[in-house]
């Protein structure tokens, strides 16, 4: 493939040779090309869209005995062109192999390589390798993600999840079509290389310590609870056996994850709690909370998010549905505060007192903060007045 040569300021003095220069230059471009053109992607040129001249830019290709390689563009699976391998079959011989430039890579940062796959023949050798190197290019050591004699006969996705090791500062990504290992002969082909940072935990939606809902429940009373969508299985507490979980009438075509509490005693109240994860979210911090006629909170929803079906609004709409759900409505002389785009720092102290003061968060709520109306926000109640 081309390589970048720079034009030194002599080369350009008056009087020098033109053709020199433009040969660099043209090779410059070149190379610059095959690093953007077609489809800018990481690695460059991972879907073998750029070949200038016959070579295929930013991979350097090798073949085994008998072995032979080329573009596929009559059935290709990502873009206009894949790359294939030909092993003839027979003991000894094989198809080859392609690697890519050295890419930056680190030990703390975890990646995956999205490739396509395929092969004429199941039984061929086939293989995907992370090659590790330090930061002065020295070769460390071989990470195989794919290597299989049963390999798919029509394209295939595969995503590998890796950690370089320790002292890995570049890496090379290696894809082997027909190994000689194995005397299987066929046509292996690779296509739409992609290598993205892996989603870390940190990364997912998960609000502090107060993404979900708690509250207590009166005698023979029962709630429904919606969560998010896309939601992981949550953690439910119920302070007493007698507290039951129950379904959600909702339409069973609804996403949304839901979960009900159903209070079986005959006249002691209960505390629930139920906390989540969720893995997409975009909006603003939300509050739901149900005020009781002696003013104290008995249940509440705070989420980084409002309810599926609400995002992107800053006040209640008519026919609103709240996500704390009494069965025969909220108790006689309760409102209902509801509360849009929150302030993120609020919604987060509320969990962190609760796991301080080992209590839940609709606790944290009544007993420390008092609701203003007309500012239509809770404020501490241990503030001094100025």
């Amino acid at each position: 493939m081309p390589e970048y040569s720079a034009i030194t300021p002599a080369e350009i003095l008056p009087g020098q040779p033109v053709e020199p220069v433009l040969e660099k230059a043209k090779g410059n471009c070149e190379y610059l090309y095959g690093l953007i053109g077609g489809s800018q992607s990481n690695p460059p040129n991972g879907s073998f869209e750029v070949d200038t001249e016959g070579v295929l830019d930013n991979w350097t290709i090798e073949t085994f005995d008998g072995g032979s390689h080329g573009i596929e563009t009559s059935s290709p699976a990502h873009g206009a062109q894949a790359l294939k391998f030909v092993h003839p079959g027979g003991a000894g011989n094989g198809g080859g192999w392609a690697d890519s430039e050295y890419i930056e890579c680190s030990s703390i940062m975890t990646m995956i390589l999205y490739y396509i796959h395929w092969a004429t023949a199941a039984g061929m050798y086939n293989r995907v390798v992370i090659r590790y190197y330090t930061a002065a290019k020295a070769y460390i050591s071989d990470e195989a993600l794919y290597g299989s004699t049963s390999n798919p006969t029509s394209p295939t996705l595969y995503c590998s999840q890796f950690t370089p090791p320790t002292n890995a500062r570049y890496m090379v990504i290696r894809v082997v079509g027909g190994h000689s290992a194995q005397a299987t002969g066929g046509t292996a082909y690779f296509d739409g290389l992609q290598l993205q940072p892996a989603v870390i935990s940190y990364a997912l939606k998960t609000v502090a310590d107060t993404t979900g809902a708690s509250g207590s429940l009166g005698n023979y009373d029962h709630v429904h609870i919606a969560m998010q969508d896309y939601c992981h299985a949550p953690n439910i507490y119920a302070e007493d056996e007698k507290l039951r979980l129950i379904g959600h009438s909702s339409s069973i075509a609804d996403t949304t994850a839901r979960i009900g509490f159903y209070n079986t005693a005959m006249i002691t109240s209960y505390d629930y709690a139920v906390r989540w994860r969720y893995t997409t979210a975009s909006d603003r911090p939300f509050v739901y909370a149900v005020r009781n006629s002696e003013g104290e909170i008995i249940c509440l929803w705070a989420c980084d998010d409002p309810p599926p079906g609400y995002w992107g609004l800053t006040k209640k709409p008519a026919g609103f549905v709240p996500p704390i759900g009494y069965r025969s409505g909220i108790p006689a002389g309760a409102e209902e505060i509801v509360l849009f785009d929150q302030n993120r720092d609020f919604v987060m102290e509320l969990g962190e007192k609760a796991h301080k003061d080992k209590t839940l968060p609709y606790r944290v709520l009544s007993d420390t903060f008092e609701f203003d109306s007309e500012k239509k926000l809770f404020k501490s109640k241990n503030l001094l007045a100025v």
